[in-house]
């Protein structure tokens, strides 16, 4: 939020999501490297392009994270997306939907899959974020006076902070219960679940979630 992001820290958060998608590592810093955008990919639906950096869209102001996969895909295309020739993969898909759709919240209603995304609107300082309404990608959010992360898994997120404050009043709930019996939060403080379903965005410009 305040200052340059640590990027050996970085590194280091990655390092748990990249085991989950081996073929492509993607990612880029923007805003004098005080964000960093990582992706990594495994190839469900079409082909990974050879390459570094976030997919993004045609006119370069949205740049996208994306763990899942769209099985309407190749009719999202047909129906908001000009191209004659299919687009290959459905990130690259996604990613082109937020240029051509102005409500930018009913995007993941027309999504039929399993996703979490997040995605940076250059443009505007802001990313936008949701998963399916199932439930079945999720993203995990911390925060404090200095760092905001979203993540699919909490473990990149304890590998940059680099501590595990427990939240003892959730431990006792699971084992009085033997389940983790809470709908947003996690066994860590300030770690909770972002609610399924919902469209998220966060300012840059103001620091507001």
């Amino acid at each position: 939020k305040k200052k340059k992001l640590n990027k050996s820290r970085c590194k280091n958060a990655v390092v748990s999501i990249s085991k989950r998608g081996p073929d492509r590592f993607l990612s880029n810093y923007f805003l004098n490297e005080k964000l960093f955008i990582f992706n990594s990919v495994l190839s469900i639906t079409g082909s990974v392009e050879k390459r570094k950096d976030l997919y993004k869209s045609e006119n370069k102001r949205y740049y996208l994270s994306f763990n899942g996969e769209i099985f309407n895909y190749k009719y999202l295309q047909k129906k908001f997306l000009t191209k004659k020739k299919l687009l290959s993969n459905d990130s690259k898909i996604l990613v082109n939907l937020f240029q051509n759709i102005k409500n930018k919240i009913n995007i993941s209603k027309k999504i039929n899959g399993m996703f979490s995304y997040i995605v940076f609107d250059k443009l505007k300082n802001k990313i936008m974020f949701s998963t399916d309404i199932q439930g079945e990608k999720r993203l995990y959010k911390y925060e404090d006076n200095d760092i905001f992360i979203l993540s699919s898994t909490i473990k990149s997120i304890l590998d940059f902070i680099k501590k595990k404050d427990l939240n003892i009043e959730n431990l006792k709930n699971y084992f009085c219960t033997r389940h983790l019996l809470i709908k947003d939060k996690t066994i860590y403080k300030n770690i909770s679940i972002l609610e399924q379903g919902n469209f998220f965005e966060y300012s840059f410009k103001s620091n507001k979630f």
